[in-house]
């Protein structure tokens, strides 16, 4: 039901961390669909560098509850 998520950004500001050919990675928590469920969670996006998904411990990123939506992990 969690997953770490990791991508290269395409869009944006020609620089710094979160510029154009960044290397970022998110988390999230799918806590199920019903409304009696938790919220479901995800976490901040930060720049890992040359790093990837399985360099980091799920533990590593604070999460916060997701409003609105769900999050599906499959």
């Amino acid at each position: 039901n969690r997953a770490i998520i990791g991508g290269v950004i395409t869009k944006g500001a020609d620089s710094g961390a979160y510029s154009v050919g960044s290397r970022v990675v998110t988390t999230v928590v799918d806590n199920g669909t019903s409304a009696n469920d938790p919220a479901d969670q995800i976490s901040f996006s930060y720049s890992v560098g040359t790093a990837s998904c399985s360099d980091f411990a799920f533990e590593q990123f604070p999460l916060l509850e997701v409003r609105k939506g769900q999050v599906k992990v499959r």
